[in-house]
């Protein structure tokens, strides 16, 4: 779990972060991460969710515009981030900052 959260934290911003994609910088199956996390507990997209999440509270409390938040986690477009943000904390990422 370790190595994949720090390669995620690493390559937020990257567009394809897809359990493929990582399972090949590791040289790994999607199937054998997938149950390496499992016997952990979790998931790959719990944890890219997670760390979604945690940037996006950092960065909405350092003011930084929205578009570059999307930008900078990876989303393809500020309409996606919403969309993720909402669904994760019920109020778009404007309401949540205050």
């Amino acid at each position: 779990t370790y190595a994949v959260r720090k390669y995620l934290i690493k390559n937020i911003s990257v567009n394809d972060l897809s359990l493929k994609s990582t399972a090949e910088k590791f040289n790994m199956s999607e199937r054998n991460i997938q149950r390496r996390l499992k016997a952990e507990n979790t998931s790959y997209q719990q944890i890219l969710i997670k760390i979604r999440i945690e940037t996006a509270q950092k960065y909405l409390k350092r003011k930084m515009s929205l578009v570059k938040i999307a930008y900078l986690l990876g989303f393809e477009s500020k309409s996606a981030f919403n969309k993720f943000f909402r669904k994760q904390f019920g109020c778009s990422p404007t309401q949540y900052r205050g």
